[in-house]
């Protein structure tokens, strides 16, 4: 949607300016470890103005709490404190999913068994109920840990109607985890899918037919699953998978190539362990992969949910070896979120200073731009993002103060400075500045309400633009507005 940003009023000789603010990074809430818990990896879940997410560490009891923040006014609320008894859950990395009143999540140890549970919990901090706890199990020959439904879940639930679908890591007949769906109330636990026994190649590569260790988000369109298993698939560097949701047609629609390892990080043509979500657009799936590429630190890609046309938008560039800083960002470990024709994510590292980037890129590959480079004060963002009316929010696992995360929000809104220059033949120029990549649209009006035509598109680069109105000769009455794109 396209949003006024500033007016700018009728032209005149010589110079006029109006200051207004860029786009604004505000940490909402920086993480002490008790009793609000330390280090989010949580995706976030709003509901009018409150947030809520996870801390997979602190709290009163320390393996990490379920938290609720008032977007509005900074209020936070502790509603649940892991490890209150001996069989509670401990450590939940995944997000929360959202139904009414009712949160639903995983922790990724503790439970019965201590292979995680699935656990629901009411907004307002009440109801809190083990709805699963996954199986006991052992170590195999090689060492897999095997079990009947899966252990230590890593991505967040997926909600459809009355249906939780999820993954686990590791666990299942094979070891190498699980896809699994159940009721909202905790009955008819399904495993869906167990990924299939492998080996380990020349280059210590887990291989095998189709994927292994998934810990990225699932996505559902009717009656059709994507995920993504970081590790396995022929060549060991992972795979991205469609299924129906009743665990029937199984496909590997992508397997990323082996890794040449001659040197550190390893590269290859397309990625390597994709751990982010999928973001899935008409039948064009976007995603991320933490390592890999060209330079070793990751890659964007799309492809078709049929798996044809597989495209790499963007590879992370080199570290450099002595700062580990670099323009763009490296090891984007959350998957992506889309606005538009616009992609937004972050990397864990890299960006100017070593800490991680938030970025853009547009859905055809172009328009990259690093939106925020994060510093000491909030570093590694590893959740996938969320947008609302125009602001990005997300969570940090380090950073601050004591080095413990914090939720984070971004404001889209840019509101550039705008100069009219009076030039030599007494035709105004537009002169705008704000964001680096930025496509803002520059309309005028000769009146007030206005009809708004528009003069053209700019590119903001290196931060400016300018365009010079040639209709306006001898300075008639004009009034000039940017629109960002």
């Amino acid at each position: 949607m396209k949003i006024i940003k500033h007016l700018v009023v009728f032209a005149m000789l010589g110079l006029s300016a109006i200051a207004a603010t860029a786009q604004t990074f505000t940490p909402l809430h920086d993480f002490t470890n008790t009793p609000d818990g330390a280090s989010s990896w949580s995706s976030l879940a709003l509901a009018g103005n409150t947030l809520f997410g996870t801390t997979s560490a602190g709290g009163l009891n320390g393996p990490g709490v379920v938290f609720a923040l008032n977007t509005s006014d900074g209020g936070y609320t502790n509603l649940y404190s892991f490890g209150n008894a001996a069989a509670d859950g401990l450590q939940p990395w995944g997000g929360l999913a959202l139904a009414g009143n009712t949160l639903f999540g995983t922790t990724q140890y503790g439970g019965t068994n201590g292979n995680g549970e699935i656990f629901k919990i009411g907004t307002n901090g009440t109801g809190y109920v083990v709805l699963r706890s996954f199986a006991v199990g052992n170590e195999d020959a090689s060492f897999n840990f095997t079990n009947s439904d899966g252990a230590n879940p890593y991505a967040s639930l997926l909600l459809s109607g009355n249906m939780l679908f999820g993954t686990t890591q590791v666990g299942g007949t094979n070891g190498n985890g699980t896809v699994f769906k159940m009721n909202t109330n905790g009955t008819g636990f399904t495993v869906l899918r167990t990924f299939s026994i492998g080996n380990y190649d020349a280059s210590f590569n887990f291989t095998n037919s189709n994927g292994a260790n998934p810990a990225a988000n699932l996505i559902i369109s009717g009656n059709m699953l994507y995920g993504a298993a970081r590790h396995g698939g022929t060549n060991g560097s992972g795979t991205l998978f469609a299924m129906n949701t009743n665990g029937t047609g199984y496909t590997v629609i992508k397997t990323f190539s082996a890794l040449d390892q001659s040197s550190f990080p390893g590269t290859n043509n397309d990625g390597d362990r994709p751990i982010g979500g999928l973001v899935l657009s008409g039948n064009m799936l976007y995603g991320t992969t933490a390592d890999g590429g060209t330079n070793g630190n990751g890659t964007l890609f799309r492809v078709n949910t049929n798996g044809t046309g597989f495209t790499v938008l963007w590879s992370f560039s080199a570290l450099d070896p002595t700062s580990n800083t670099n323009n763009d960002g490296a090891n984007p470990v959350a998957g992506l979120i889309l606005s538009s024709n616009t992609l937004y994510g972050t990397a864990e590292a890299g960006g100017s200073n070593s800490y991680g980037t938030l970025f853009k890129i547009g859905t055809n590959g172009t328009g990259f731009a690093v939106l925020q480079s994060f510093d000491s004060s909030d570093a590694m963002p590893g959740a996938s993002l969320i947008i609302s009316s125009n602001t990005l929010y997300g969570t940090t696992s380090g950073g601050n103060a004591g080095g413990l995360g914090n939720v984070f929000s971004f404001s889209l809104t840019i509101r550039p400075y705008f100069n009219l220059l009076l030039m030599s033949n007494r035709v105004p120029q537009i002169g705008v500045t704000g964001g680096t990549g930025q496509s803002v649209q520059i309309q005028v009006a000769t009146n007030l309400p206005a009809t708004w035509a528009t003069l053209t598109n700019l590119v903001l680069t290196n931060g400016t633009g300018q365009f010079k109105d040639s209709a306006a000769t001898n300075f008639p009455k004009r009034f000039y507005r940017a629109l960002a794109q």
